[in-house]
């Protein structure tokens, strides 16, 4: 398959090899997307993202997008819809540009997994293996809350 400019560009993530390979499969014999890269786990998606993020999302394009923006779940869900990619990879592009101070944490059933802290959180910042209750991780992970909006906006840069 050739490259088409304005292909979309895909990263596969799944634990079974097989499905991986039939994914690719399907995606080569289709002529407006681009399979960029695999992973077998998040992790691995995670260092597949960083090293292919410019094919993925381009730098410059998403800072016009993202310039100013507040971010909440609606706006990482447009950002989301603009750049035809995931959730997760739209967060992880805004915490690690600094778009604001956060940090994105991974958990499986109520565990933590993996994290990404942003630029303007100190390294002695670590997160909890699960989130303490009564915080608004907790309250976001049992439903208790669904929205972000009383949080203070993204600073303009």
């Amino acid at each position: 398959m050739s490259a088409v400019p304005d292909a979309i560009r895909i990263l596969t993530v799944d634990d079974h090899l097989v499905f991986r390979e039939g994914l690719a499969m399907i995606l080569a014999t289709q002529s407006d997307m681009r399979l960029v890269a695999q992973a077998s786990n998040g992790r691995e998606a995670i260092q597949q993202f960083r090293q292919h993020q410019d094919l993925l999302l381009p730098t410059d394009l998403f800072k016009t997008y993202a310039r100013n923006l507040a971010v909440n779940f609606d706006s990482v869900r447009s950002l989301a819809t603009t750049f035809e990619t995931s959730l997760t990879a739209i967060a992880i592009r805004l915490v690690e540009l600094g778009s604001f101070p956060g940090m994105i944490i991974y958990l499986v059933d109520g565990r933590r997994r993996w994290f990404i802290p942003g630029p303007d959180i100190p390294s002695t910042l670590w997160p909890r293996e699960s989130p303490k209750s009564a915080s608004i991780a907790w309250e976001l992970l049992n439903g208790i809350k669904t929205d972000l909006g009383h949080l203070p906006q993204s600073p303009n840069r």
